[in-house]
C-alpha cells in the first residue's frame, strides 16, 4: 500500500513539474514556490529510483504492514509539529521517548525503514502541496481568461450582454487570483462601467472581508506554501546526504548496548564493519525467537564477564578446516572424472594429458560457483578517528638492493610522499637498503650510498621537525651457493635482520656485523607493526591507517599454536588488495590488455579472493602488514639457508594471511611481454624451490628435520602454483597428441584447449547477463559487453599463441630449480629486481624473433607431424595445424606490436606559434608590471578600463593577488625580468598579504588596494580561496629552488595559517560556497558538484588535511550526454568550472 501511494505520488509530482515546464517554456512567470520544484525536480527523481530499489530489501518487505502502517502515522506526527523542517536533535529525542514509553524498540529493520519513510512522507506531503499548487495555478489561468474578457467588454460599446454572463461564473467570480486581477484593472483604467464596480462589490461583500483582506489572506496563504516547500527540500536534500548509520546511533537502543561493551572496541569500527555484526545479530536473534535489544544485551554481558570484545561471542568460528578438505577432494575427484570420461573416447594416454588441463577447468567452474555461494565480506577494521595510537605504532619499509645514490634518493622521495599522504603520529619510515652481490666485501659506491641515506635521513627528519625517517644498508657476506659477497638471504634477511634491530635482540658487535650503516640507535618508540612495501607500491592515501586497523582488531589478531611455531588462528600477516596503477594501461597495448583483465595468467587470475571468502586465509604475495614480534617469534631461525627465493607464500602459511579486501594499494606491471616473462620465470623457480614444504616433515635453518606446520590448505596453495606452472606445457603436449597419436579428430583436441583458455569468457557473460535487467533499456550496455567479450577473445588468442614459448620458458625455470636443488647446490637465490629486469629487456623486434625462437621450431615440427600422422586420413588436419603454427609464428610481431610504447600524441607549438604566444604573455605581463607599484601597495586592481574616468580599480580579491604571485614567476621563467626583480616584487606582494586582514587565515573577498581595508560585503570565498592558496604552493615550489629562505617561511606560513576546514560542512561532505563574515555562518549553498572551480579547493584541502579524504568521493560525478559523448556534468557548463582547476591540477590523458 505505501509502495504503491509513493509511487503515485511521483507521478502526480512529475505531471505538475511538465505543467510547470510548458509555462516557463511559454514565457509565463510561475512564482518562487513553484520555482522550488523546477530547481529541485532532480532530487525527486533520484530518490524515486533509490527509495523504490529501498522498498524491496527483504527485511522490509518482511515487516508486517500494520508495523508499517504504525511508523508512517508515527513520523507523519513528528514531521507535522515541525512543519516538515528536520531538526534531527528533536526527532530523535521524540522518537526514543516513544520507545521508552511504550517499551518498542526499534528492530534493524524498522530503523532502515523509518530512514525510508523519513524521505517517502516528504515526497508524499510534496505531491499534496503540487495537488493544491496545480489547483491554483488552474485557478489563475481561468482569472487571466475572464480578465481579459473583461478588457474585450470595456472595448466594446455594447457590454450588458457579456457582463451579465460574467455574473454566472459564480466560481471563477470568487477566485482570488481574479480579484486581484481585477483590482489591479480597477485601478489602471477609468473606463470602468459602474454595473461592473457594484457587481465587483458585491462579490467581496461575500467574502465578508475587505478586498484588502482578501489579497493579504491570499499572500499568507502564498508565503505558508513556500515555507512549506522550502522545508520539504531542504529537508529531503538533508537527508539525502544524511547516512543510516546516523539513525543507529541515534535512536537503536540495540546499538547503545553494542557501544557500551567494556572493550571499547564497537565503537571504534568502521561502518561496514558494524553492518556485518548488525546482520549477524538479527539472523541470530530470529533464531533464537528473541528482539534484538534483548539478544544484545546478553552477547555484551557475556563478553563483559571475561572482559573481552563482543565480537568473540557474537561470531562463532566456522568449519574451515573441514572446507579446505571438502574444496580439495571435491577438485580432485572432478577432475579425476572428467579426464576418465574424456578418455574414454581419446584412450588411456588422454587420461594422463588431459589431467592438468582439466583440472584448470574444474577449478574455474568451482572457484566461480563458490564465489556466487559467498558473499564477500568486508575485512574488520579498527578506525583511528584521532591518529594512530602509540600501542600500535608503525614502521612503514622499502626493502631493495641499492647499487646508486640516485635510488637513495628516488626511495626517499617516495617514503617522504608515503608519510605526506598517511600522517599521523606513531607512523616512521625506512628505507631498508640491501647491498648488491660482488666480488668483494665492500665496494667503492656503498661509501656514497651511506652517505647519500645519511644526508637524506638528516634532511627530512630537519625538514619535519621529527626523527620520522631511517636508513639501514647491510654488510655483505660470501655466499657458497652463489660463489660471491652478497647480503644474507637476500630480501627474507634483510627483514629478519631488521626485525631484530627493531627489537633489540642485537648486541653492538652484531649490529656492526651486519649493517654497514643504520640510524636507530636512538630509537626508542617500540614498534607493533611493519607495513613492508616494493619500490614499485603506492601507499596511497590514508591507506597505512587502515592496514594497521585491520590487523589490531580483536578478531584478526594472531594466536600462536601452543610449540609457537605458528599461528591457528587470526593473522600475524595481512594483505591488502593490489591493483594495477591506472598510470601503467598508458605505457603500451600490452599493459592495457594484460594489466586489467583476467584470464590463463599463472599468478594474478588463479582466485578472486577464493581463499580468504571460504577458507578464511588468504595468500601474501610481498605487501602488506605483519605483527613485528609474532612475526620473529615464528620465522626467526625456521627456514633453510641458500633455499627459498620466493618466501612471501611461505611466511604467509605460517603466519596465517589475511586478506582486506577493502583496501587497496597500486602496484606498477610490466609494459612488454619480455619483461613479463622474466618476472614470471623468477617466480616460477622461488614455486618450485619451496616444493619440500608439500611433506611432512621439513628442514629448519640449522638443517634439523622438524615437524611442517603448514595446513592442508598452505599445502594446497603450493601444489597449485607448480600445477599452474606445467600449464601452459601440458596444453602444448596434449595438442600434440590430439594432432598425432590421439584418436578420433584433433579438432576435438583443439577445442579442449580453447575451453581452457577461453573459460574467462564464459565466466564474462554470466557476469554481465546477472546484471542485464538493470540495463537492458540501453544499447549502450550491449555496446560494452560485445567489446569487453572482444577484449577477452583476443587475449585468448594471445595466450593461445604464446603456448609454445610458455611451455619452454616455465619448463627451463623448472628445471633450472630442481637441478639447483638436487645437483649442483647453487645460484638458488639467483635474482634480480623488476627495475634490473626491465633496463636489461630489449623492446625490439630481433630480441622478440630471438626469443620466440621455440616458436618456430614448435610450429615446424607440429605441422610435420601432423602430416605424418594424420595427413593421410584427412588434409584438413594439415591445414589447421598450418593455422596454428602460423598464430605460433605470428606471436613474436604481435607480442612486439603490443610492447611499443604508446605514441602520446603531445602538440607541439611551431616557432612561429611560440612567438605569438610570448607575445600575449608578454603583453599580459606588461598589464600586472604597470600595476604591481607602491602606490598600489603591490596588489594588483581586479580591473582596468579604459571606457571610465578612473581606468584603474581600487579593489582586489584573493584570486587575483594569487595570479599576481604566479605572473611574476612566469615572468621570470620566460626571462622577462631579473631573478632579483622576481623577489622584490614577490617580498613587497608578500608583505601586502601579511597586513591584510584574515579570517582563519583566508583572505576577504575584496580589499581596498590603497588603505588594505576589506570591503563589503564582507564575504570569504571558498574557491577564491583555493585558487590563493594553490598559488601560494607554486611561490613555495619557487622559493625552494631558489632557496630563499626568509621568504618561504612567510609563504609557508600563510599556507598552514588557512583553515578550510572551517568552510566545510561534515554533514554533507561538501564545501559552503562560503562565509558570511556579517552574519557570522556559512552561507547555505554548496560546491557538490566535481565538475567545479571549487575543485582545486577540494583538493588542497585534502592535500592539507584539512578536511576528510572522503569529500572527494561525495562531489557529484553525475554524466551527462551530448551527440554520442559523454561528460561530468557541471552546474552551468562553463570553461572556468571545467578548466579553471587545471592551471595548476595534473592533467591526466583518460
Amino acid at each position: 500500500m505505501i509502495h504503491k501511494e509513493f509511487v503515485l505520488n511521483v507521478r502526480k509530482i512529475t505531471n505538475y513539474y511538465e505543467t510547470l515546464v510548458e509555462e516557463t517554456k511559454n514565457k509565463k512567470t510561475v512564482g518562487s514556490t513553484n520555482e522550488w520544484i523546477l530547481d529541485n525536480f532532480y532530487v525527486i527523481s533520484e530518490q524515486e529510483k533509490i527509495i523504490k530499489y529501498e522498498l524491496q530489501a527483504k527485511d522490509i518487505l518482511r515487516i508486517k504492514s500494520k508495523r508499517k502502517k504504525q511508523l508512517y502515522d508515527l513520523l507523519y506526527t513528528e514531521f507535522k509539529k515541525l512543519n516538515f523542517h528536520f531538526d534531527f536533535d528533536i526527532l530523535f529525542y521524540n522518537l526514543n521517548s516513544y520507545q521508552e514509553e511504550h517499551d518498542d524498540y526499534f528492530s534493524y529493520a524498522e530503523i532502515n525503514f523509518l530512514f525510508i519513510l523519513f524521505r517517502l512522507i516528504l515526497i508524499n506531503e510534496l505531491s499534496h502541496l503540487s495537488e493544491k499548487l496545480h489547483q491554483k495555478l488552474q485557478k489563475k489561468h481561468q482569472a487571466e481568461k475572464l480578465i481579459t474578457q473583461i478588457k474585450t467588454m470595456l472595448e466594446t460599446s455594447d457590454s450588458s450582454l457579456t457582463l451579465e454572463n460574467l455574473m454566472q461564473e459564480e466560481d471563477i467570480l470568487k477566485n482570488p487570483f481574479y480579484l486581484e486581477q481585477v483590482y489591479m484593472l480597477f485601478n489602471s483604467s477609468e473606463n470602468i462601467p459602474e454595473k461592473l464596480n457594484l457587481l465587483f462589490n458585491e462579490i467581496v461583500k461575500k467574502y465578508d472581508k475587505t478586498l484588502k483582506d482578501l489579497l493579504q489572506q491570499e499572500m499568507d496563504e502564498s508565503a505558508a506554501d513556500n515555507l512549506l516547500i522550502m522545508n520539504l527540500f531542504v529537508s529531503l536534500k538533508k537527508m539525502t546526504k544524511t547516512e543510516i548509520s546516523l539513525f543507529y546511533a541515534k535512536i537503536s537502543f540495540t546499538e547503545r548496548v553494542l557501544i557500551s561493551e567494556n572493550a571499547g572496541m564497537y565503537v571504534k569500527m568502521y561502518e561496514n564493519n558494524k553492518n556485518n555484526y548488525r546482520s549477524k545479530i538479527i539472523q541470530n536473534a530470529k533464531k533464537h525467537h528473541i528482539n534484538e535489544y534483548q539478544y544484545t544485551l546478553g552477547i555484551v554481558e557475556q563478553a563483559n564477564k571475561s572482559n573481552r570484545h563482543l565480537g568473540w561471542k557474537l561470531l562463532k568460528p566456522k568449519k574451515y578446516k573441514e572446507r579446505s578438505y571438502a574444496y580439495i577432494i571435491i577438485v580432485v575427484l572432478l577432475t579425476l572424472f572428467a579426464s576418465a570420461l574424456l578418455s574414454y573416447y581419446a584412450g588411456v594416454w588422454a587420461f594422463l594429458l588431459l589431467l592438468v588441463p582439466l583440472s584448470q577447468f574444474v577449478i574455474d567452474i568451482f572457484n566461480q560457483l563458490l564465489y556466487f555461494l559467498h558473499k564477500p565480506t568486508s575485512t574488520f577494521k579498527l578506525k583511528f578517528e584521532k591518529g594512530i595510537p602509540e600501542e600500535y605504532a608503525t614502521m612503514v619499509i622499502i626493502p631493495t638492493i641499492i647499487k646508486t645514490a640516485e635510488k637513495v634518493d628516488q626511495m626517499f622521495d617516495k617514503l617522504e610522499v608515503y608519510y605526506l599522504s598517511n600522517l599521523s603520529d606513531n607512523l616512521y619510515f625506512t628505507l631498508l637498503g640491501d647491498c648488491s652481490s660482488a666480488s668483494t666485501k665492500q665496494t667503492e659506491f656503498d661509501a656514497e650510498i651511506i652517505e647519500a641515506g645519511l644526508r637524506k635521513v638528516n634532511a627530512l627528519n630537519e625538514k619535519y621537525n621529527k626523527t620520522l625517517f631511517h636508513f639501514v644498508y647491510r654488510n655483505r657476506f660470501y655466499s657458497d651457493g652463489e660463489s660471491c659477497y652478497l647480503g644474507f638471504e637476500r630480501k627474507r634477511g634483510a627483514i629478519i635482520h631488521f626485525n631484530d634491530l627493531l627489537l633489540g635482540n642485537l648486541s653492538e658487535d652484531k649490529k656492526k656485523e651486519l649493517f654497514q650503516c643504520q640510524t636507530l640507535d636512538d630509537f626508542k618508540t617500540p614498534i607493533t607493526y611493519i607495513i613492508t612495501l616494493d619500490t614499485d607500491t603506492q601507499l596511497v592515501l590514508y591507506s597505512a591507517a587502515k592496514l594497521i586497523g585491520a590487523i589490531a582488531h580483536p578478531i584478526n589478531q594472531a594466536v600462536l599454536s601452543s610449540d609457537g611455531k605458528s599461528v591457528v588462528s587470526g593473522y600475524a600477516i595481512m594483505q591488502p588488495r593490489i591493483n594495477v596503477d591506472i598510470e601503467v594501461t598508458n605505457k603500451s597495448k600490452y599493459a592495457q590488455l594484460f594489466s586489467g583483465l583476467g584470464g590463463l595468467d599463472v599468478y594474478t587470475t588463479a582466485n578472486f579472493e577464493l581463499y580468504q571468502d571460504t577458507f578464511n586465509e588468504g595468500s601474501f604475495v610481498g605487501k602488506g602488514i605483519y605483527d613485528l614480534k609474532i612475526f620473529q617469534k615464528v620465522l626467526s631461525g625456521t627456514f633453510p639457508q641458500n633455499l627459498i627465493l620466493s618466501h612471501d607464500l611461505l611466511e604467509g602459511n605460517y603466519l596465517r594471511c589475511g586478506i582486506i579486501n577493502d583496501v587497496e594499494l597500486f602496484d606498477d606491471s610490466p609494459s612488454n611481454y619480455l619483461e613479463d616473462a622474466k618476472r614470471h620465470h623468477r617466480w616460477t623457480r622461488g614455486d618450485w624451490q619451496i616444493i619440500q614444504w608439500l611433506k611432512s616433515k621439513v628442514r629448519n635453518e640449522k638443517g634439523d628435520l622438524v615437524d611442517n606446520p603448514i595446513s592442508v590448505l598452505g599445502k594446497w596453495k603450493i601444489f597449485d602454483n607448480l600445477r599452474r606452472s606445467v600449464m601452459s606445457l601440458s596444453l602444448l603436449i596434449l595438442l600434440f597428441y590430439g594432432f598425432t597419436l590421439g584418436k578420433h579428430y584433433p579438432l576435438a583436441y583443439l577445442l579442449i584447449v580453447l575451453l581452457v583458455v577461453m573459460t574467462p569468457i564464459f565466466f564474462y557473460l554470466i557476469s554481465r547477463l546477472i546484471y542485464k535487467r538493470k540495463y537492458s533499456r540501453y544499447i549502450r550496455y550491449y555496446l560494452s559487453l560485445v567489446r569487453g567479450m572482444g577484449v577477452v577473445v583476443y587475449k585468448s588468442f594471445i595466450v593461445l599463441s604464446l603456448l609454445p614459448k610458455e611451455a619452454f620458458w616455465y619448463l627451463d625455470a623448472i628445471v633450472r630449480s630442481l637441478y639447483r636443488m638436487l645437483i649442483s647446490k647453487k645460484n638458488l637465490l639467483n635474482w634480480i629486481t623488476s627495475e634490473e629486469a626491465g633496463k636489461m629487456t630489449k623492446n625490439t623486434l630481433k630480441s622478440y624473433l630471438w626469443n620466440f625462437k621455440t616458436n618456430f621450431v614448435v610450429a615446424v615440427l607440429f605441422v610435420g607431424l601432423t602430416w605424418w600422422f594424420k595427413g593421410d586420413t584427412n588434409y584438413w588436419n594439415v591445414i589447421l595445424s598450418g593455422m596454428i603454427a602460423a598464430l605460433w609464428c605470428l606471436a613474436p610481431f604481435t607480442m612486439f606490436y603490443l610492447g611499443k610504447p604508446l605514441q602520446t600524441n603531445q602538440k607541439r607549438l611551431n616557432e612561429k606559434e611560440k612567438e605569438e604566444i610570448k607575445e600575449v604573455a608578454l603583453h599580459t605581463w606588461n598589464y600586472f608590471d604597470s600595476l604591481i607599484t607602491e602606490e598600489n601597495n603591490y596588489l594588483i586592481p581586479d580591473n582596468y578600463q579604459l571606457n571610465r574616468a578612473k581606468k584603474t580599480d581600487y579593489k582586489t580579491s584573493p584570486t587575483n593577488i594569487g595570479y599576481s604571485l604566479v605572473s611574476v614567476i612566469s615572468a621570470y621563467e620566460l626571462a622577462f625580468i631579473s631573478l632579483k626583480e622576481t623577489i622584490y616584487k614577490l617580498e613587497n606582494i608578500i608583505e601586502s598579504i601579511v597586513k591584510l586582514k584574515k579570517w582563519e587565515g583566508h583572505l576577504y573577498n575584496w580589499y581596498n588596494i590603497h588603505t588594505l581595508e576589506e570591503l563589503p560585503p564582507y564575504f570569504i570565498s571558498t574557491a577564491d580561496s583555493g585558487n590563493f592558496v594553490a598559488c601560494l604552493y607554486v611561490v613555495k615550489g619557487f622559493l625552494q629552488q631558489i632557496n630563499e629562505k626568509n621568504l618561504l617561511n612567510k609563504v609557508i606560513r600563510l599556507i598552514d595559517n588557512t583553515n578550510f576546514k572551517k568552510l566545510y560542512n561534515p554533514v554533507l561532505d561538501v564545501f559552503s560556497i562560503g562565509y558570511d563574515y556579517k552574519e557570522q555562518s556559512l552561507l547555505s549553498y554548496h560546491y557538490n558538484n566535481f565538475a567545479s572551480e571549487a575543485r582545486l579547493t577540494s583538493y588542497l584541502a585534502i592535500s592539507k588535511g584539512d578536511v576528510p579524504y572522503k569529500h572527494w568521493f561525495c562531489l557529484d560525478k553525475t554524466l551527462t550526454s551530448y551527440k554520442f559523448y559523454k561528460g561530468v556534468a557541471s552546474w552551468y557548463g562553463t570553461l572556468f568550472e571545467y578548466f579553471m582547476p587545471l592551471i595548476f591540477m595534473r592533467t591526466y590523458k583518460h
